[in-house]
């Protein structure tokens, strides 16, 4: 066979095999860890830790469902496996769905999701519909570990695997050696950051955290709608791990945000000293009240500058940049 044939194959992915469940235990944790996230910067600066204390059962009882539930699922409807077609070329790796149950379910998630108005299932059917065919070139910046007793290639980036390469007792020596070879001829691993790029995400996560904890405060102080500090918290976090587009909406929530502020702050109130007498609920602010205003602004002003970084390309996003890992700019 020459250098430059195709390989393609037909397998199914072990859906119960160990690298599988961990992976998928591992998803249910940092759910877990997000829910706690979110709920924590609401709860803690008004309740404090007993609050997140008295909930997180809850949360990681309803996590655990959802582990069954998705265990319970992979032996139902998929039998334990996840057909799918591998083709190694001289272009690079590329996997196709070819479970017709997988492309049913997302699509079923998608429809149900928009007529139900439930987006957080729309939006994990058209994730899941996006990753039915997935692509490593290797014009990309990544390395390939070998496992010849799984026959399992895993094709990692700086910080994660990108792909994992299932072959047959058959073609796995073949392709091994072709993958080997065409990272050679590449030097895709040559174009690997010295330094993984997950200490910055985990950084700049930790930062948004604190950034928007202030706004939970002054939301509990002043009885403004909690929603629009939760929102930008998620889509904040969202920029920093998903896609840099996503800055608009931050951005946007925290002008609502301020304007709501600035509504409630002009709001013509009766003085109870003088029944006569009205007076706008901004002249009555305290100097604490003003040192809250100031530690809020300084949230947003480093909310703010995040998200400009992030749409100008500055600061990227962990998926973005998992993308430009996977397909770089030329071999």
């Amino acid at each position: 066979m020459s250098a430059s044939a195709k390989i393609v194959w037909d397998t199914d992915l072990k859906l119960f095999s160990p690298l599988m469940l961990g992976r998928w235990t591992w998803a249910m944790v940092v759910t877990l860890g997000v829910m706690l996230l979110i709920m924590g910067a609401a709860l803690v600066p008004n309740e404090g830790w007993r609050a997140l204390a008295g909930i997180a059962p809850m949360f990681a009882a309803v996590t655990g469902g959802l582990w069954l539930l998705g265990l319970i699922i992979m032996a139902v409807v998929f039998r334990g496996r996840y057909a799918v077609r591998y083709t190694v070329s001289s272009a690079g790796i590329r996997l196709e769905t070819m479970s017709a149950a997988a492309k049913t379910s997302n699509r079923l998630a998608i429809v149900v999701g928009a007529l139900a108005r439930k987006p957080g299932v729309a939006g994990a059917g058209l994730i899941a519909a996006s990753q039915e065919t997935q692509e490593v070139k290797w014009g990309g910046r990544f390395h390939a570990a070998y496992n010849p007793d799984t026959r399992m290639i895993e094709i990692k980036g700086p910080w994660r695997t990108l792909l994992l390469v299932q072959c047959t007792p058959e073609n796995y020596a073949e392709v091994a050696a072709r993958v080997e070879a065409e990272l050679k001829r590449h030097r895709t691993a040559a174009r690997i950051p010295a330094k993984s790029p997950l200490p910055g995400y985990l950084l700049r996560t930790v930062v948004t955290v604190i950034a928007c904890v202030p706004m939970f405060a002054l939301a509990d102080e002043y009885r403004l709608d909690i929603f629009m500090p939760i929102f930008i918290l998620c889509f904040a976090l969202a920029t920093v791990w998903l896609l840099p587009v996503l800055a608009w909406a931050v951005l946007g929530g925290m002008a609502l945000f301020a304007i709501e502020f600035i509504v409630a702050m002009l709001e013509e109130r009766t003085s109870l000293f003088d029944p006569g007498e009205t007076y706008l609920r901004y002249t009555v602010l305290s100097g604490d009240d003003w040192a809250m205003l100031a530690v809020v602004g300084a949230g947003m002003a480093w909310l703010g500058w995040l998200c400009v970084s992030a749409l100008r390309g500055r600061v990227g996003s962990a998926l973005a940049a998992d993308q430009g890992d996977m397909e770089g700019g030329g071999s």
